[in-house]
C-alpha cells in the first residue's frame, strides 16, 4: 500500500506543533533584554525570533528524551536534536514515528521562525539551490521541510537615562506551522543574498496552504523565480 503523503504531512505537522506547544507549557518562556541605549524598532524582530530558536533548541530535546525515557511517544517525536552541519535549513530535527500510517521513521527538518505580532515582516525562509535539491532527491522521501512560525509580543522597556530594553513574551496560541512546499504562490517572494536566492516569505500576515506534491513544487519555483530574474535585471538596467 502507497502511504497517502498528504495524511503523513498533516500528521507531522500537527505533531511538530503539538511538541512545541507542549514544550511552551512545560517551560514558560519570558524574556528580558536590558541595554544601555534606546533600541530601534528592528532590534526587537531580529533578536526575538534568535532568542525562540534558541529556546525550542533548549527545551524541546530534553522533554522529548524524558517521554521516549518512560516509554511514551511525545506526539509521535521519538527522538529531538540539534541539526549536525552549519548553514543548514533547520534549526532543530525530530524524528518522527507512527506505523499505523507508514512504516519507516520520518525525519522532521524544523525550522523555527519568530515575527513581532502587528509588524510586517519578510523572513528568510530558505536557499532556493537547497530548497530544489531537497525536494528533487528521491532518497529525502522520508524527509520533510516544516516552518513553524511564533508570534511574540514585545513591551518597551521605558528609557530611564541608563538603560533601555524589552520584555518579550508568546505562548502556545501563537504557534503554527505549514510544510515549506505546500505554501502558497502569493505567500512565496525571492532576494538576492550573497549571490544566493533565497526564498522569502511575503504577506506574513495572511498565509495560506495549498498540498501540492514536491515535483509541482519546484516546478513553481522554477517559474516564479524565472519571473523574478526578469524583474530584477529590469531594475538594474
Amino acid at each position: 500500500m502507497v502511504p497517502d503523503e498528504k495524511r503523513i504531512e498533516e500528521e507531522t505537522l500537527e505533531d511538530t506543533l503539538g511538541v512545541m506547544k507542549d514544550t511552551l507549557s512545560k517551560q514558560n518562556f519570558c524574556l528580558e533584554v536590558k541595554t544601555n541605549w534606546p533600541l530601534v524598532q528592528k532590534t526587537y524582530s531580529e533578536v526575538g525570533g534568535r532568542f525562540i530558536e534558541d529556546f525550542f533548541l533548549r527545551h524541546g530535546p530534553t522533554i522529548v528524551a524524558e517521554k521516549y525515557q518512560q516509554k511514551v511517544y511525545f506526539h509521535n517525536v521519538v527522538k529531538a536534536y540539534a541539526p549536525p552541519g552549519r548553514r543548514t535549513i533547520e534549526d532543530i530535527v525530530f524524528e518522527w514515528s507512527n506505523p499505523k500510517i507508514i512504516k519507516d521513521r520520518q525525519i522532521l527538518l524544523i525550522s523555527v521562525k519568530g515575527h513581532q505580532k502587528d509588524i510586517p515582516s519578510y523572513p528568510n525562509l530558505a536557499s532556493l539551490q537547497k530548497t530544489t535539491s531537497f525536494y528533487s532527491n528521491s532518497a529525502n522521501r522520508n524527509k520533510h521541510i516544516i516552518v513553524t512560525y511564533c508570534t511574540f509580543t514585545v513591551e518597551p522597556l521605558p528609557y530611564n537615562g541608563s538603560y533601555n530594553g524589552f520584555i518579550m513574551k508568546f505562548d502556545k496560541k501563537d504557534i503554527d506551522g505549514f510544510h515549506l512546499k505546500n505554501l502558497s504562490e502569493k505567500n512565496i517572494d525571492f532576494e538576492n543574498i550573497e549571490e544566493e536566492h533565497q526564498i522569502i516569505l511575503c504577506d506574513s500576515q495572511n498565509i495560506k496552504i495549498t498540498y501540492r506534491t514536491r515535483e509541482k513544487f519546484i516546478k513553481l519555483l522554477t517559474t516564479k523565480v524565472n519571473l523574478w530574474e526578469k524583474e530584477f535585471l529590469k531594475k538594474q538596467l
